[in-house]
């Protein structure tokens, strides 16, 4: 990863982000730290219209002062910019020839977008990787800075559904340099209510699913740092209880996955951001043709 587009509004969240993508990018890469600044209603008068945006590039301006004393000497652009939060985020991306985009979820900046609901938005909007620590995570990786290995390669757990997003969420855990990748199928007990033998014959079924999807990949050859696991159990608990035993240092989905329960993986995204205790890395699909 060369270059890398971090959201900053000056909070704790975003200063874990900032700290989090300076290493993920690596002494060699680029940041790009943008703040965005939501314009003012247009419906005030132009000379309070002027100051209030004056005033909210001068509060942007001055979040990226302490920017360089968190970055480790990676070479890093600031941009300082006007418009919706997220969808601005993503054009510099593209502007800039980000790879990734990296948030904190919940800022409390100054500006009038937090990057909370900013973070929520670009799962919506972002048409490349989005890296996302929420404060657990960001919490979680200030202690793990003391005692990480700076040669350490990342091990990540992936969701995967057989669908096209997940399949893109595995190929890019792989395609980095990387450890331990354990990619984890889910699927969820069916209702009690259904009774025997209907019970049983679901709860097979769901299971024969999940062991066909990961028989497939281990066909495919994946390589001896690929562990595949098949969990019992909602999605989202699955995944983080399978990056807990591993003590993974990302959890990798992809974005609106269509696996057995239909728009699961979309859904995932949004409840991970309030489960995850580490960063959260959500892929985006293949354009469709």
């Amino acid at each position: 990863m060369t270059s890398v587009l971090v959201a900053y509004d000056g909070s704790e969240t975003a200063r874990d982000a900032l700290g989090y993508a300076a290493r993920r990018v690596g002494p060699g890469g680029r940041l790009v730290v943008a703040h965005v600044v939501t314009t003012p209603t247009p419906y005030i008068d132009t000379p309070y219209y002027d100051q209030a945006l004056r005033r909210a590039r001068e509060r942007g301006e001055e979040f990226m002062r302490d920017v360089t004393d968190l970055v480790g000497g990676v070479a890093t652009e600031l941009q300082v910019a006007e418009g919706p939060p997220a969808r601005t985020l993503v054009q510099l991306a593209r502007d800039t020839a980000a790879g990734e985009i990296v948030a904190g979820s919940r800022g409390h900046g100054a500006g009038a977008a937090a990057l909370g609901s900013v973070s929520h938005a670009l799962l919506h909007e972002a048409d490349r990787p989005l890296v996302i620590l929420t404060r657990k995570a960001g919490r979680r990786e200030r202690r793990r800075e003391e005692t990480r290995a700076a040669a350490a390669l990342p091990t990540e757990v992936v969701g995967y559904d057989g669908s096209a997003p997940a399949r893109a969420a595995l190929d890019y855990a792989l395609d980095r340099p990387h450890g331990r990748i354990t990619v984890v199928y889910a699927y969820d007990a069916p209702s009690s209510f259904l009774g025997a033998p209907y019970f049983g014959e679901a709860l097979t079924d769901s299971q024969l699913r999940g062991r066909e999807l990961l028989e497939q990949l281990q066909q495919d050859g994946l390589g001896a740092d690929v562990e595949l696991d098949l969990l019992e159990g909602p999605v989202v608990d699955a995944l983080v209880r399978a990056a807990a035993a591993r003590d993974a240092d990302a959890i990798v989905v992809g974005s609106r996955g269509l696996g057995r329960f239909r728009g699961a993986f979309g859904s995932v995204s949004h409840a991970l951001l309030h489960e995850a205790d580490r960063p959260l890395v959500v892929v985006p699909g293949p354009a469709p043709e």
